[in-house]
This record gives structure tokens, C-alpha cells and sequence, in this order.
């Protein structure tokens, strides 16, 4: 064991591409662990700093550089201890640098590090306390700030956002917004637009202040009708996030889910964002859930596999709302796609399936809306598993989960 870490280290700075960043995913996934003993020992240890100290310097090149920063990033993402000693010896501060630099298409990576300085609570809070963050305001309304590197400040400061709603609600002014829908009709650029408007709706203040902008909302989910599949995927995905964020908590007292929002505001903005799905022509005064439940459940039959599979991830966070989740259990065809069982689902469509019989299930209150034959055939699922198949067979995706 004492030789076997320098030797993955040494392998970090490997002239081949794959391998260095084979290796540099194991180290993720030891941080991942969350081990006391393996990240103090190894992802703390001398051994792997001292190297990613060289390994990110001026001194080398260009691209190991660059791929020992994304590390270093990654690695500090997964757990505080190990932010809170690499920003000791100045690796937190390697993007930054980086980014610093004359060199534009260097420049152009940087951001994409930077960017995910907002993916832990952490980074986030070190980034917005910093000197820096106020240097980065400054570069976002610089006018000769490159497209492409000002929307992914932009998707910073909705990360920023998710995790600070309130400190950073200043920065999300007019020209932000209007920025925003510029960005969406603009192809390079609408993919991450389309996440920066995730991030800020998945907070309650983000929500609330989102469904107030009519015209950014409604260019959103029209998207959802008039684009090809792989922008149809990224709604679909920050809806869920949407969701997701704004969800119920688990109650401590029963374990199971409350279904209800304490703030009403919160819910009638996330009732304004699903109901006109269907119908953006409406918003914001849709008044049913139906016609977007029967568009989700179509898109349930796309061959494209992250619609199909980011349809289900918003499906899953409907689960937890019981306003959502009765309509869902009204619906016939989503109750027979859930219960089917098909070799042919990939593992996570089946696991996700499975979820959302479970969220069903928890769910407070829910029971008036279960038929008995319902009730009972997704207490069976669940107790069979997520990877049963007819006959008593078990899919082979099993394999990978077991």
C-alpha cells in the first residue's frame, strides 16, 4: 500500500491522456468514500499535495496542468477537510490563476473549472467571500467579456445562487435576466443557459422570483416543444432540478413525506411551471396538471434515452408533492409504464421506476387515491425489487448494482 499511491500520483502528470485522467477519477472516488483515515493518509498526505503543487504550476505543460487543476477541483468537492488543506497550500486558488492569464483559449478552460466552484457549499462559500468573486462581477460586465465565458460566469453566480439565495440575489438584476433569454435563443450559448436558469429556480426565493419573469419562464418551456431532442433533455433535467430543490422534507416524527409546502407562494410558482408545460400560450393562468402530465408520459416513449430518462428524474420529483402525485396516480398510462417490467430498460430507468412506487408510497395522505389493486401491485414491486422481470427472472443490469 505504501508504494501504491506514489505510483497512481506519479501517473496523475502521465503523457497519455486516458490514463492520467483514469487516474485522476480514482482519487474523485477515494474522496467520494468520505474515509477519515484514507483522505488525511492519501488525499491529504504529502505525497499526492506536494505533487499536485508541481503539477499545476506554470512550469508545466498547458494540458497536464489544466487536467491536474479539474482534480484538484473535484477531489475538494467531496469533502471539506480536504478543501480546507488544499486551499492551505494554494491549490483552490490554481483556476483563478489560471484564468488570470493572457491566454485566451487557456482562459476559455479556466471558466470551466471555475464554473464548478459552485458544485459544494464550501467552494461556493470560499469563492463569494473572496476578493475574487468581486473581480468576476467585474469581468461579467465587462462588454468585451467572450460570450462563452461570460455565460459560464453567469451559470457561477446561479450556482452561487442554489446554495446563497438571499447574498447573491443582488447580482440577479435586470441585466442578468435579460442576458439569460439571450443567451437561450443563442445556440452556442442555450445549453447553459438553460442550466443557469435551473440553478435559480431550485431554491425558494429562485423559484418565486423565476415565475415572474414571464418572459424568461415561458421561452423556457417552449423549448420543450420547439427544440431537438438534446435541448428537450436539458429542460426536462432543470425541471427536475427545479423540483427537486424546492421538494418537501422527509418528516422526522413518521419518516414519510408530507407532500405539502409550508410556503403557498412557493407551491403556486411550481404550479404555474408544470401546469403551463403543456401550454405556454396560457401562462400564467393554466389551472390543470392533465395536459402536462399527458405530454411527459408521450415523452416516456422517446427512443433518446436522457429524455426518456430526465422525463423520469422530473416524474420522480413530482412524487414527493402530494398535489403532483395524485394527479400522477390518476393517470393510467403512467401507472402501467411504471409497473411494467422489461429487460429492455436500462439500470437507471429501472431504478427510478422504482423510486418513484416508493415516493408513492410514503407519501402522506396519498392512500384515497390508490386503488386497492394500484396499492397493492406497488407494494409487490417494491418488495420484488428494481431489477425483477417476469417469471421470477432478474435483469442484468442487477449485475452492476450488485
Amino acid at each position: 500500500e505504501q508504494s501504491f499511491y506514489p505510483a497512481l500520483v506519479a501517473l496523475l502528470n502521465d503523457q497519455e491522456l486516458s490514463v492520467a485522467q483514469r487516474i485522476g477519477n480514482t482519487f474523485v472516488n477515494l474522496a467520494k468514500i468520505q474515509d477519515q483515515e484514507l483522505s488525511e493518509n492519501v488525499l491529504q498526505g504529502s505525497a499526492l499535495i506536494e505533487a499536485l503543487v508541481e503539477f499545476t504550476s506554470e512550469k508545466n505543460d498547458d494540458t497536464k496542468r489544466c487536467r491536474s487543476i479539474e482534480t484538484v477541483i473535484r477531489i475538494s468537492n467531496e469533502d471539506q477537510n480536504i478543501f480546507n488543506r488544499y486551499l492551505e497550500v494554494g491549490l483552490i486558488e490554481a483556476p483563478i490563476k489560471l484564468y488570470m492569464g493572457d491566454d485566451l483559449l487557456l482562459k476559455l478552460v479556466a471558466i470551466d473549472f471555475m464554473e464548478q466552484y459552485g458544485d459544494s457549499r464550501w467552494s461556493a462559500d470560499y469563492l463569494f467571500t473572496s476578493i475574487h468573486f468581486k473581480n468576476l462581477v467585474q469581468e461579467l460586465g465587462n462588454p468585451m467579456t467572450f460570450p462563452e465565458v461570460k455565460s459560464k460566469l453567469m451559470l457561477l453566480i446561479a450556482k452561487l445562487h442554489s446554495h446563497f439565495p438571499e447574498p447573491i440575489k443582488p447580482y440577479i438584476n435586470a441585466d442578468y435576466l435579460t442576458t439569460i433569454l439571450e443567451f437561450l435563443h443563442d445556440q452556442p450559448t442555450r445549453l447553459v443557459a438553460i442550466d443557469i436558469v435551473g440553478f435559480l429556480g431550485s431554491s425558494n426565493e429562485g423559484i418565486k422570483d423565476l415565475v415572474k419573469n414571464h418572459q424568461l419562464t415561458k421561452g423556457i418551456l417552449n423549448l420543450i416543444h420547439s427544440s431537438q431532442d438534446g435541448v428537450k433533455a436539458a429542460i426536462l433535467s432543470i425541471l427536475g432540478k427545479i423540483f427537486v430543490g424546492n421538494a418537501p422534507a422527509v418528516s422526522k416524527l413518521t419518516g414519510k413525506n408530507s407532500g405539502i409546502l409550508q410556503e403557498p407562494e412557493v407551491m403556486q410558482a411550481l404550479k404555474i411551471v408544470f401546469y403551463n408545460l403543456s401550454d405556454v400560450s396560457k401562462y400564467p393562468s393554466a389551472d390543470s396538471p392533465s395536459a402536462s402530465l399527458e405530454l411527459l408520459t408521450k415523452l416516456l416513449d422517446n427512443p433518446f434515452d436522457d429524455i426518456r430518462e430526465n422525463c423520469l428524474i422530473l416524474f420522480r420529483a413530482l412524487s414527493r408533492f402530494l398535489l403532483f402525485v395524485k394527479s400522477l396516480m390518476l393517470n393510467s398510462d403512467f401507472i402501467v409504464f411504471l409497473l411494467k417490467r422489461d429487460a429492455n430498460f436500462s439500470k437507471t430507468t429501472m431504478e427510478m421506476k422504482y423510486n418513484i412506487i416508493e415516493n408513492a408510497l410514503e407519501c402522506q395522505d396519498l392512500e384515497p387515491f390508490l386503488s386497492e389493486t394500484v396499492e397493492r401491485d406497488f407494494k409487490t414491486y417494491v418488495s420484488e425489487g428494481p431489477f425483477a422481470l417476469p417469471g421470477g427472472k432478474i435483469s442484468q443490469v442487477a449485475d452492476e448494482f450488485l
